[in-house]
This record gives C-alpha cells, sequence and structure tokens, in this order.
C-alpha cells in the first residue's frame, strides 16, 4: 500500500572540486561543517568590509552562509551531480546564493528608498508597453551601488576632484565618475580591498606613487587618492583603451561617450577583463553600441558588476545634469576643458 502513496526521485551525487567523495580515504563534507565553514567564510568577508555594522554581522553571516549552500545544492537538476565549491558558492558574483541575496536587498533597499509601489511600477510599465513601445524595442534593467544617487554628500569633494585632474590634464568628467559612484562622502573598504573616495587597491596604490603600508594609507587622504586615480587613468587605463580598440582596428576619438565610458570599465575592471569581453564581442566599430554590448556579455572576471559600472555612471550623470542645471545660478567650466 505504502508503495502506491510514494513517488521515488533520483538525485545525483554531491562531489569535492578535487573529485567524488569518499569515506574509505576520508574525503567527505558533514553537513554540519559545510553550513558552518561556509558561516565563517561569510563572516571573514563581512570583518573586512566597514559599510557593514559590527552587530548585524553574526545574523547576516547565518543568513547569507545557509543560503549559499541551500542554493548550490538547489540549482541543479534533479538527478544531476553537484561539484560543491566553496569560491563559487559563497561569490557575490554570478549563479550564486550571495548574488541572488544581495540582488533582492539591494532592489527592497531602493524601493523603500523611493517610497516605491510595485503595483503602480507595473501599471507604469504596462502602459508603456501598450502605448509607446514597439514589437522590436528592447527595455534595459539594472541595478548598481546603493549610494551611487548620495550627490548632496558628492556635491564638496566634485570641484575638489575636478582640480586634482584637472592639473595633471586628465578629462575632470572622470573623477566626478568616479566620485559619484564609489564611495561619495565616506570612507569605505570594498571586500576586495579598494578604498579612499577613489576606490584604489593597494597594490595600484603603490604603482600610482602613494605610500600604502601598515602605518601610512595614503588612499585616505582626498587630494593624494585623486592624484592617484588620476595618474591611474592617465598613465593606464586611457593608453590600455586604446590598445584594446587598436587590435580591433577601431577608430576613436577621446572624447566620446563611449570611449570614455570604456576607460571607466578598465578603471573597474583592468585592462586584461575588458579586453577579454571585447574579443569575445568581436566589434567592428568603436560606438555606443560596443558599450551595450558589453553591458550584455561576460568574460574572464568581466562580470555582472563590471557590467554595471558605466550603466550606473551614465545614470547618475544625467541626474546630477538636472540637478545642477535646476539649483546652480552659476556654472564655472574647468580652464583645460
Amino acid at each position: 500500500d505504502l508503495g502506491h502513496k510514494t513517488t521515488h526521485i533520483g538525485h545525483g551525487m554531491v562531489r569535492l572540486p578535487e573529485g567524488k567523495m569518499s569515506s574509505r580515504t576520508g574525503k567527505i563534507l558533514r553537513g554540519e561543517w559545510l553550513l558552518d565553514e561556509s558561516k565563517k567564510k561569510i563572516r571573514e568577508i563581512l570583518d573586512k568590509a566597514d559599510s557593514v555594522p559590527e552587530g548585524e554581522r553574526e545574523a547576516i553571516a547565518e543568513a547569507v552562509g545557509v543560503g549559499a549552500v541551500r542554493y548550490a545544492l538547489l540549482k541543479n537538476g534533479i538527478g544531476d551531480n553537484i561539484a560543491f565549491d566553496f569560491d563559487t558558492s559563497l561569490s557575490f558574483e554570478g549563479n550564486s546564493g550571495p548574488y541572488l541575496q544581495y540582488t533582492c536587498a539591494r532592489t527592497q533597499s531602493i524601493l523603500k528608498r523611493a517610497k516605491f509601489s510595485i503595483s503602480n511600477f507595473q501599471l507604469s510599465i504596462n502602459d508603456q508597453l501598450l502605448n509607446n513601445l514597439n514589437d522590436e524595442d528592447l527595455v534595459y534593467v539594472t541595478t548598481g551601488k546603493n549610494h551611487f544617487y548620495k550627490f548632496e554628500a558628492v556635491y564638496p569633494s566634485i570641484s575638489k576632484g575636478i582640480m586634482v585632474f584637472d592639473s595633471l590634464d586628465v578629462d575632470p568628467w572622470y573623477a566626478q565618475s568616479i566620485l559619484l559612484i564609489e564611495s561619495p562622502g565616506q570612507l569605505k573598504k570594498s571586500v576586495s580591498g579598494a578604498y579612499g573616495p577613489f576606490q584604489l587597491m593597494p597594490r595600484v596604490a603603490r604603482a600610482q606613487g602613494l605610500i600604502v603600508n601598515k602605518t601610512t594609507d595614503e588612499r585616505k587622504d582626498f587630494n593624494r587618492s585623486a592624484f592617484g586615480a588620476a595618474s591611474l587613468i592617465k598613465n593606464i587605463c586611457i593608453p590600455e583603451t586604446k590598445n584594446i580598440l587598436n587590435r580591433h582596428d577601431i577608430k576613436y576619438n577621446e572624447n566620446d561617450i563611449w570611449f570614455r565610458l570604456m576607460v571607466l570599465h578598465v578603471y573597474h575592471a583592468g585592462a586584461y577583463n575588458v579586453g577579454a569581453v571585447v574579443d569575445k564581442i568581436m566589434p567592428k566599430e568603436g560606438t555606443q553600441e560596443l558599450i551595450k554590448k558589453m553591458w550584455q556579455n561576460k568574460a574572464a572576471g568581466f562580470g555582472n558588476c563590471s557590467q554595471n559600472y558605466s550603466q550606473i555612471a551614465l545614470a547618475a550623470h544625467l541626474i546630477l545634469h538636472e540637478m545642477v542645471y535646476e539649483n546652480c545660478s552659476e556654472i564655472i567650466t574647468p580652464n583645460s576643458r
């Protein structure tokens, strides 16, 4: 009688990156250890992030660590073997539990700050789709940094950044872009170790002449950080962007917005990763269409965060432009531009 009430569901095996588990050789994963280790590793990541309050880290580590294991096991098809790997399962990019949780939390935060109604948004979108868009039109939606719109916090620093960049004959547009979307009005250290208003990595900062050691970190000094960022863009990012485009025989003008956005991508993701995604796209010409294709493709270390970077920069510039022209009675143009 029980046989008629039950259904057998076949499942695969959980494997380690180095191969299948074996109790004979001691290569096994216990569920309790797996959960504890995941929570421990997430806590280590959180402890490096100044933006996460100390009192909330344990609860976040619990939720994210357990969620990472659950998603890693459940995302596979029934019957498929599961290759469990901590680096992949705990990553905040790609097809992972932490990334889904991050995206959900970010979305809820944006909706809360905007006092947003999902139902009204859906009605608005439906109206747009029914009345204003053709069947061939595409709608692009992105999420990004939760603080890119803190313009009041950015205002005092933008003029200082522009002056430093302009003194080094570097387009101040880059200073404004980076300040808008990195750490506006505050000092924050990213999970990867980037720090300061221009979010420079230790090795990169040292290469541009800044002192970064156990006792001194010039990245927290605004003018020194701005100097390092301007030098990086002038000596590395712009030349590397040109090299990538030259490999594909693409003509460019340094003042074109698509070229500037590509330089920002190199600043954020590195020349190797940007070169990899451009090689994948194999563009025939340099236009905004190339940037849009970069938003839609991944290669090497050019993932979701990299795709979003120039989208957030564009959004921040558009909003700031509107605010400036609504509220400022006088606009001063830097000497070199």
